[in-house]
């Protein structure tokens, strides 16, 4: 990771998590696996650690995984980052409705 520019290192796992599920699921285990490691790097407070927040759970759609996700980071709490998780369980929940819908 210390080879790697910040912002490539971002860029990187934010298109690997867009893209399809898989992508996501590497990319959400390795975040979390390293997610101190990651916090280090960028500092408690920067905008990159959004980025992270927001693009990596990015197509997450079931209960299971909203769970996962907030049991995650409220074992690693950050006011800082406080309103983009409430974004991304938000945005889980919906596209998990979503998916219900066309299911039927």
């Amino acid at each position: 990771m210390e080879c790697v520019r910040k912002q490539d290192h971002l860029n990187a796992f934010s298109a690997l998590a867009a893209h399809n599920r898989r992508g996501s699921e590497i990319c959400w285990k390795y975040m979390r696996e390293n997610w101190e490691k990651i916090v280090q790097l960028y500092g408690e407070h920067d905008s990159h650690l959004i980025h992270y927040i927001e693009h990596i759970p990015g197509l997450f759609a079931s209960v299971e995984r909203s769970e996962e996700v907030r049991k995650f980071y409220i074992a690693h709490p950050n006011p800082f980052l406080d309103r983009s998780i409430k974004k991304v369980l938000e945005q889980i929940n919906i596209r998990r409705l979503v998916l219900e819908r066309h299911e039927q």
